[in-house]
């Protein structure tokens, strides 16, 4: 296809329609300008700048469409951001390939050194569980109770009573001299 031929197509109502093919300026044309970044202004779904790609019948990546109008080599399953750090930035120029395994890094390395995910660290800290005596944590492993009668005696979750119980937290500190053979993983 040439970009700016018209193409005809027909319409879920039925009616024929008309389209025309998108070109590196018809789809720069939809972009402010803002020092050398073009800043997408259309439709943007999860972060991503994407327009609707008649040729293929679906919504496409504007860097990716800008790259295959372009000639450049364009790899199924690669992901193509933008290199100056802004999301809507589509110049052709700043635009890099990654692929899955590198955009997973990338992402989880700005997830970690986002503030939101500090201060929900943070927040995770002030607010852990205090930790239980060892009278206490006897208790738990020894009581003939059930675990939610000595969570709530306790004021504990059920999940933390039944987590010393099991081994799985902790470590046994019970009078019981056959607790070494009652922890998980002990050969009996």
């Amino acid at each position: 296809m040439t970009p700016g031929r018209i193409y005809y197509c027909r319409l879920p109502s039925g009616r024929l329609g008309s389209y025309t093919e998108h070109s590196v300026e018809s789809l720069l044309a939809g972009c402010e300008d803002l020092g050398d970044c073009r800043l997408w202004r259309g439709y943007v779904g999860n972060g991503t700048p994407l327009v609707y790609d008649f040729a293929s019948d679906k919504m496409v990546s504007v860097r990716r469409l800008i790259r295959e109008i372009l000639g450049q080599t364009v790899q199924t399953g690669n992901y193509y951001p933008s290199s100056c750090g802004d999301p809507l930035c589509v110049a052709p120029e700043h635009t890099i390939s990654r692929t899955q395994r590198l955009h997973a890094k990338a992402m989880n390395r700005a997830l970690s050194e986002s503030p939101a995910t500090e201060q929900i660290r943070r927040a995770k800290i002030s607010t852990a569980k205090r930790l239980l005596s060892d009278e206490q944590i006897s208790e738990i492993i020894s009581s003939d109770e059930d675990g939610p009668t000595v969570a709530a005696r306790l004021g504990v979750s059920r999940s933390t009573v039944s987590k010393y119980r099991r081994g799985e937290r902790g470590v046994y500190r019970a009078a019981n001299p056959w607790a070494a053979l009652l922890m998980p993983g002990a050969a009996r």
